[in-house]
């Protein structure tokens, strides 16, 4: 989950960006966005410049995510609240 709240807070992260966030291994990080990309919760956009640059966004099913995250923070807002008028 880390990653897709990055890619909820920053729209579109490069490779390097993501890593250095996380501070996992290279080989890691591949295999963990290889596998969000095949659910369909993350898009990888290749461009064809030297040296090729790729950017990673979040999908459509990586959206409704960041709707339920937003519904799960909103709770916790209003958990919190409750707790302090006790």
């Amino acid at each position: 989950m880390p990653i897709i709240r990055l890619l909820l807070l920053h729209n579109k992260l490069r490779f390097n960006e993501i890593l250095g966030y996380l501070k996992c291994s290279p080989k890691t990080l591949t295999s963990r966005l290889r596998s969000l990309e095949q659910y369909g919760l993350i898009e990888r956009n290749m461009f064809k410049e030297v040296p090729i640059r790729v950017e990673y966004s979040l999908g459509e099913r990586g959206n409704q995510l960041g709707e339920i995250f937003e519904r799960i923070a909103q709770w916790a807002l209003n958990e919190e609240s409750l707790e302090k008028n006790r």
